[in-house]
């Protein structure tokens, strides 16, 4: 029977790790050396769009929060929804064409 064959993108991360074999804090500077540099370090992280929506997201969530919390006792994970929110929000206005770019992995650290 024929095995199925791996995803070239498996293969490349597969690649990766066994390249990275000694102390963690060897590790760690491969990583940045050999993954992180070129391509992390090069993407914009704090940018205007990303404090204008980190605000808004967070007002609005904050304000609902503190609305539903008390009510019901529980307090949502606001990080996480703001997070999945604003992605589907730049998403969406960027196929739609309102938006130039979307909104990088790094400018979602800022929400």
């Amino acid at each position: 029977m024929k095995q199925p064959a791996e995803p070239t993108a498996l293969l490349q991360i597969s690649g990766l790790l066994r390249k990275f074999s000694a102390a963690p804090e060897r590790i760690e500077r491969q990583w940045f050396e050999q993954v992180y540099r070129g391509r992390g370090d090069r993407l914009p992280q704090l940018t205007c769009r990303a404090v204008i929506t980190g605000s808004i997201v967070g007002g609005l969530l904050s304000v609902t929060n503190v609305y539903i919390g008390p009510r019901t006792g529980w307090s949502f994970g606001v990080p996480i929804t703001a997070l999945i929110f604003s992605y589907a929000v730049w998403t969406n206005s960027y196929r739609v064409g309102m938006v130039r770019g979307r909104l990088g992995i790094l400018e979602n650290n800022w929400l």
